[in-house]
């Protein structure tokens, strides 16, 4: 009897586990109302720190640490700015506890869940992109019935439609597999983390389903970022890990690979144009008047702006306060750099605690199989956040904290 209650315990436990990652997931699409609301953060945060509770879990010193130089910082900013943006800086850190509660809750099989779900997010888009190139119009009018007919699901209508399971990014994404995503790139973000995770539990057998379906689905992205990290880091990584006699024999498929994926328009292209606008920005920051309502400054230009604050504020940045960072008096400048924008919201501090994280996590992570590549899993983390401005969602504010999962001791994260 006491067997069979511990089996259904676990499994109880289990399809919960489930579910919180399915519910951080869902909060980092971006796609939907729902998705970005803070009532559902809240009320996904409420619904976890239940099952935290009630499995008697601890907080980790680590995250007391943090509480308490987060509102240490919050402190210092009011000081020097007189006031500060309270609802959001409060909303931020609700988000990074959300974001906590979700890995400690999950535990071990964090990855496990997390790669399950993508794969079959992937699996989910395929067929549907297919249909969205085949039939486009009707494709369209399908993923958008909610949001053009239920206006409770009306959100940024006209760039991009969801219905959950699949997307269409209207404007630059007619030809682009969105996936359950907000947009290309933000799918290929999710689906590249996927196949890091699958080929590190597969100890790099790339014959596997999932694999197969993750990189078909990432392909289909189109996505700058998404080639860079997958085709290009992450082929360095497996030759890291190669037996040098099979080195030599995989060369020139790598080699091959590399002069494949460079020669696509949109990625030595797309690198080559954000280079060449970078100075955009001056031309609206410097201009009077704009009949524009908002600019973005591309990656490039993102990281300049971005990066001449910082030199002003380097320590602790200026957080929430997005008046105090440089902004046009009648044209929004929309800053689309997430790394440039760690290091400028919370300075030095906020970009060294990133950068230890993830090293942190990847050193765990790899011990635990004894590979090597850290360096390079690092570059293809900041080629992401580079391309993405990630720094409030939730699923990407949860890799934050998961080295602190102890799975070197039983090696179940994968």
């Amino acid at each position: 009897m006491m067997l069979q209650n511990s089996i259904r315990l676990a499994k109880k436990n289990s399809q919960v586990n489930y579910i919180v990652m399915l519910l951080l997931i869902f909060k980092s699409i971006e796609v939907t109302y729902l998705a970005l609301s803070p009532i559902t953060t809240v009320v996904f945060l409420l619904y976890v720190f239940f099952h935290f509770n009630n499995r008697k879990l601890k907080i980790d010193l680590f995250f007391y640490r943090f509480t308490l130089i987060y509102f240490f910082i919050l402190f210092i900013y009011l000081v020097q700015f007189g006031s500060i943006d309270f609802f959001l800086s409060s909303y931020i850190y609700i988000k990074f506890l959300y974001a906590y509660l979700s890995v400690k809750v999950i535990g071990v099989k964090f990855f496990t869940y997390f790669e399950d779900i993508v794969y079959k997010g992937a699996l989910i888009s395929i067929p549907f992109f297919i249909l969205q190139i085949l039939f486009y119009e009707q494709t369209l009018y399908l993923v958008s019935f909610l949001q053009k007919n239920i206006s409770f699901f009306a959100y940024n209508n006209d760039d991009h439609y969801s219905m959950f399971i699949f997307s269409i990014q209207t404007r630059g994404g007619e030809l682009r597999n969105s996936g359950f995503a907000w947009e290309p790139k933000g799918f290929a973000n999710f689906l590249a983390l996927a196949i890091l995770i699958n080929l590190v539990r597969n100890e790099f057998k790339l014959m596997n389903k999932k694999l197969l379906i993750l990189t078909i689905a990432l392909i289909t992205t189109f996505s700058t970022t998404g080639y860079l990290m997958v085709f290009i880091c992450y082929s360095i990584f497996i030759f890291s890990n190669t037996k040098f006699r099979d080195k030599l024999i995989i060369i020139p498929f790598i080699l091959a690979l590399f002069a494949i994926v460079l020669q696509q328009e949109f990625i030595t292209d797309k690198i080559l144009y954000e280079f060449e606008t970078k100075g955009g920005y001056e031309d609206v920051l410097y201009t009077e008047r704009d009949d524009r309502e908002a600019f973005s400054l591309g990656r490039v230009g993102s990281f300049i702006v971005d990066f001449e604050d910082f030199k002003k504020k380097p320590i602790i940045g200026y957080g929430m306060q997005r008046s105090e960072r440089t902004q046009h008096r009648w044209v929004k400048l929309v800053r689309v750099n997430g790394l440039s924008d760690i290091f400028t919201t919370f300075g030095s501090i906020g970009l060294m605690f990133f950068l230890y994280t993830y090293w942190s996590f990847y050193d765990k992570l790899l011990k635990s199989k004894k590979m090597k590549g850290r360096f390079i899993l690092m570059l293809s983390t900041l080629i992401c956040f580079f391309a993405s401005n990630l720094i409030s969602h939730p699923f990407w504010m949860s890799m934050y904290f998961v080295f602190l999962i102890p799975f070197e001791k039983n090696n179940k994260l994968l």
